[in-house]
């Protein structure tokens, strides 16, 4: 049996732009989610919210996660039950009230698991990689979920609202082959996969194998009625949607920052995720930019059961769901002469662009820090854009302990840490704990190795800011030799 078992899942971070399909969807949920037919009542809205709560105290995991995506009901007829996918910067959620509030509240929560499944395995991107055939995938995506979150023991067969794709949905497409040899999928395995097999050693992709050749978007008639299925479940566009406002690297960290944000709070994932979760943390090749800016998404939603709260700049936010905050974090830059100016320009333009969206303390370190006593070391509450640059001072020895006694005394004032050193310290030892509620650690190249490792062992995220190296590498490839 040809099967994804002994592989992780594919992984298509930045290979391809997102389908005309995902920008039409996009597109149009925008163009009426303000018209007055597609606007949701306060009463509905309450009902959502309370929904939510609902939700987080039976699924806490996933409940967890959600608080980093944007959850909304609109009634645009693009969206007929609900989709999930990337506008406007953020991981959003729309859902079509007319739909979800007909169903019972293990169904509605179905189909949150659902949404977010869909996101956390990276689906809009498999969509990306697959253009010709969205519907088709769709279909199989959505027949891997359904049955996973039974198989999982969350739900029981009985939970999963009528008409959606399972297990045995998809085995009837299969066995449903055109008369003609040619036109035939490959062969179903005999015996036939048990439905543990189905979720756990098969992916999307690989399921369109065993489905009638030539199965196309255009050309999915020959599989009987699997347009119809998911054009009225979805309709034409079906239910990924990305407006390409969001990096495919940036989508990489602001989904790691929802997982996080459900282990701090709940702790273990369930078991089926697990594979695509570890295929989210894999950061062998971290790019350090995309570390900078997930510090802005570290903590940047929060959840609260109030009617009194409502974010001055995203004003459409309704009362009592979710609130977008401006984190405060806490920029600490080692100035002991090992950062060149190549990368001290580079890291603080990426200072201040992520200071448009979160508030920003500064510091600067040499020898030793104390905040109460080096004028022109500290700055609070960086202005919009107005982050600056410390020429380097002198050179190595530097000694973090004041910092990380300042950062203890002012625990909870920071939702992160960020800290650009080359990791040659006098401090023992060297990282002695977290500061703040997320903490990263950019290096130069010329680092401490053993500094880097010992930030990671403490739960730090590490990159190294190396624009420097990749300048000169570039400069002699196209060097002209006489």
């Amino acid at each position: 049996m040809a099967t994804s078992q002994s592989k992780p899942p594919m992984k298509t971070w930045g290979t391809q732009p997102p389908t005309t399909n995902q920008r039409k969807l996009a597109e149009q949920i925008k163009e009426e989610e303000k018209k007055p037919s597609t606007l949701v009542t306060k009463q509905e809205w309450a009902e959502f919210d309370r929904l939510l709560w609902l939700y987080q105290d039976r699924f806490p995991w996933y409940g967890a996660a959600y608080t980093g995506t944007r959850r909304i009901l609109t009634r645009s007829p693009a969206v007929p039950t609900a989709a999930m996918g990337w506008k406007e910067g953020d991981a959003v959620l729309y859902v079509n009230p007319d739909f979800l509030f007909k169903l019972p509240f293990i169904g509605q929560c179905f189909i949150l698991h659902h949404e977010l499944e869909h996101l956390i395995r990276s689906h809009c991107q498999v969509m990306a990689d697959w253009p010709e055939k969205q519907m088709i995938l769709n279909f199989t995506m959505d027949a891997v979920i359904n049955s996973a979150l039974v198989q999982s023991g969350q739900f029981r067969p009985e939970d999963v609202p009528k008409g959606l794709i399972t297990y045995d949905v998809y085995k009837e497409a299969v066995e449903n082959q055109p008369p003609d040899p040619k036109l035939r999928g490959d062969k179903w395995p005999s015996p036939s996969p048990t439905i543990d097999d189905f979720v756990h050693k098969f992916t999307a992709e690989e399921l369109l194998r065993y489905l009638p050749k030539g199965n196309d978007d255009d050309n999915i008639g020959s599989i009987g009625t699997i347009r119809e299925l998911m054009q009225g479940m979805h309709g034409p566009n079906g239910e990924l949607f990305d407006d390409s406002s969001v990096p495919e690297d940036m989508k990489e960290t602001i989904m790691e920052q929802m997982l996080e944000e459900a282990e701090k709070s709940v702790g273990n994932a369930p078991a089926h995720m697990q594979k695509y979760i570890d295929a989210i943390k894999d950061k062998t090749n971290r790019n350090w930019r995309m570390l900078v800016r997930g510090a802005g998404n570290s903590s940047r939603i929060r959840q609260e059961r109030s009617w009194f709260h409502v974010h001055k700049r995203k004003a459409w936010i309704s009362p009592g769901k979710f609130i977008f905050t401006e984190p405060k974090g806490m920029v600490m830059i080692d100035t002991s002469g090992s950062i060149g100016n190549i990368e001290m320009e580079a890291f603080v333009r990426e200072l201040n662009n992520l200071s448009e969206q979160i508030q920003i303390d500064m510091g600067f370190i040499d020898a030793a820090w104390d905040p109460e006593n080096i004028p022109g070391q500290f700055v609070k509450d960086v202005k919009s854009g107005k982050a600056w640059k410390h020429a380097p001072v002198g050179g190595g020895g530097t000694v973090f302990a004041g910092f990380f006694d300042f950062m203890k005394k002012n625990r909870g004032k920071y939702d992160f840490c960020l800290i650009l050193t080359d990791g040659y310290v006098g401090d023992s030892p060297m990282v002695p704990w977290p500061c703040a509620r997320a903490n990263y650690a950019l290096m130069t190249p010329n680092h401490n190795v053993a500094w880097a490792d010992a930030a990671r062992e403490k739960g730090f995220k590490v990159a190294v800011i190396d624009d420097a190296v990749r300048q000169e590498q570039e400069r002699k490839r196209n060097q002209v030799k006489p």
